[in-house]
Formats: C-alpha cells, sequence, structure tokens
C-alpha cells in the first residue's frame, strides 16, 4: 500500500511550505491545485523527491487537460482529472503517453 499526503492550500508557496514540513513517513504527494490562480510547476515539484500527483477538482474539463499538460511538462509525476461524461477518451488522448 502507497500513502499518499494531500495538500490543499490557497496559495503555491503555501502548499510548497506545507510539502516541506511534512516529517510522517510517506510516499508521495498529493496537491490539489483548483484553488491556485498561477501555478509555478517547477517550483511544486522541486519541493520534495516523492512523487507527486496534481489533482484539479471542479474545473472545466478543457482547463484541467490544459493545466495537466503544463504539470507533467514540469516533471509532475501523475495528473488527476475528475471524470466526467463530458471528458471522452479524444479528449484525454493528447496527454496519455
Amino acid at each position: 500500500m502507497n500513502l499518499f499526503v494531500t495538500v490543499l492550500e490557497d496559495s503555491v508557496d503555501a502548499a510548497i511550505g506545507a510539502i516541506r514540513a511534512i516529517e510522517a513517513d510517506h510516499d508521495g504527494i498529493e496537491v490539489r491545485a483548483e484553488q491556485f490562480e498561477a501555478i509555478d510547476f517547477a517550483a511544486i515539484r522541486a519541493a520534495t523527491r516523492k512523487p507527486v500527483i496534481v489533482t484539479w477538482r471542479g474545473c472545466g474539463p478543457g482547463v484541467a487537460l490544459e493545466r495537466q499538460q503544463e504539470a507533467l511538462a514540469a516533471g509532475i509525476d501523475i495528473g488527476d482529472v475528475e471524470w466526467r461524461d463530458d471528458l471522452g477518451g479524444d479528449a484525454i488522448a493528447p496527454y496519455a503517453d
């Protein structure tokens, strides 16, 4: 079993601070990013050596997928997009490897 710690903060700086403050043993970090207006994915990636998942909830699928592409390009390990009926396989194909 893997334990991922979820970080939900109002800013990227606060999220990075929370990531760096985690003392408990864990396998990775999930950063909930729907609160962020601007995201420095490279800074989030640099905050830990553990795997990082970036998650968006409640965003339109186009916004979430566009942000996921940026996240993956910056070295984020996993992108998590909430599945909805209007988010079909054709929409996610360009983001899958």
